[in-house]
């Protein structure tokens, strides 16, 4: 699974502004619509938020993976948002989240879904991804920082 073909620059929001958990899933939702991902980003938004209220998908400080398995999408779709700032998820551990990967995929495939959380889930225990992440002004930055450490990641 190579996140650089999910989370291409026009799904990707590099300064997201919002302070909210909700508005920020909105936010990152409507990208998918925006961008002919999805087709029913209302029932997709609920499907995110009724995953959430199970249990909170922050994964590690500053990181957060919500998610979905629905019948409304053919293949996994996502998008990204960084916030600058940080905001309140609620998660676990106190701490603001930073990033944000949304996913959405198909009931049926379950093993790409589990891959492209896993994938993410390597990638953020590397302090510098995670950084400089963080710190990309741009949605090219932010691909172009996504793809040399999932390269680096391929490496290993």
């Amino acid at each position: 699974m190579l996140l650089t073909q999910l989370f291409d620059v026009d799904v990707i929001d590099a300064n997201l502004r919002t302070r909210q958990k909700k508005e920020v899933f909105q936010v990152l939702v409507q990208r998918l619509a925006d961008t002919k991902r999805i087709e029913n980003p209302q029932r997709i938004l609920e499907e995110i938020e009724a995953r959430e209220i199970k249990m909170n998908t922050a994964i590690s400080p500053g990181v957060a993976i919500p998610h979905a398995r629905t019948n409304l999408v053919n293949k996994l779709v996502g998008s990204l948002g960084i916030s600058k700032k940080g905001f309140d998820y609620q998660a676990k551990d106190g701490n603001p989240v930073h990033l944000v990967f949304l996913l959405v995929s198909p009931l049926q495939n379950v093993s790409e879904h589990i891959a492209a959380m896993a994938q993410i889930a390597r990638l953020v225990e590397t302090p510098e991804f995670y950084q400089k992440l963080v710190e990309a002004s741009t949605a090219e930055k932010a691909f172009e920082i996504l793809q040399t450490h999932e390269q680096r990641l391929k490496g290993r």
